[in-house]
């Protein structure tokens, strides 16, 4: 059994359009055809993640690769809503933005996460020293 030898690994060629609505993102992934290339979401602690990867043979034999990778950060778009069309080596996803009120949600959602690691940390902290005071008194 042959074992595949990698050329290393590359991050394609990619630029945004920014629209009102969606944004679009186009790869330029020359020589892979749409089953050499993988796109999928991925949750990464309260992140959401695209991971665009591929690999292809560079010669006849199959034994030298060429490998590629591109991450794209996701949250601010409906995880529902992401399409790709492949065409002629260049990919274009299409990512729908989440609305303003789910944006906004978001946002609270992480300020209150950030108030209560602060508020705990207070108290902590006051717990920790209010003791201490006690303890001196008595």
């Amino acid at each position: 059994m042959e074992t595949k030898r990698f050329e290393g690994e590359v991050e394609p060629y990619c630029k945004w359009q920014y629209g009102e609505k969606c944004d679009i993102l186009v790869a330029h992934l020359h020589g892979f055809v749409e089953n050499d290339v993988k796109i999928e979401p991925k949750r990464s602690q309260d992140r959401m993640i695209l991971t665009l990867t591929g690999e292809r043979p560079l010669d006849g034999t199959r034994t030298t690769w060429k490998k590629l990778r591109k991450e794209v950060e996701i949250s601010k778009y409906k995880a529902n809503a992401i399409n790709c069309k492949f065409e002629g080596g260049i990919v274009r996803i299409t990512m729908r933005k989440k609305s303003s009120w789910a944006a906004k949600f978001d946002l609270l959602r992480s300020n209150i996460i950030v108030k209560i690691i602060i508020w705990f940390a207070l108290g902590v902290i006051i717990g920790v020293c209010g003791r201490c005071y006690i303890k001196r008194i008595y």
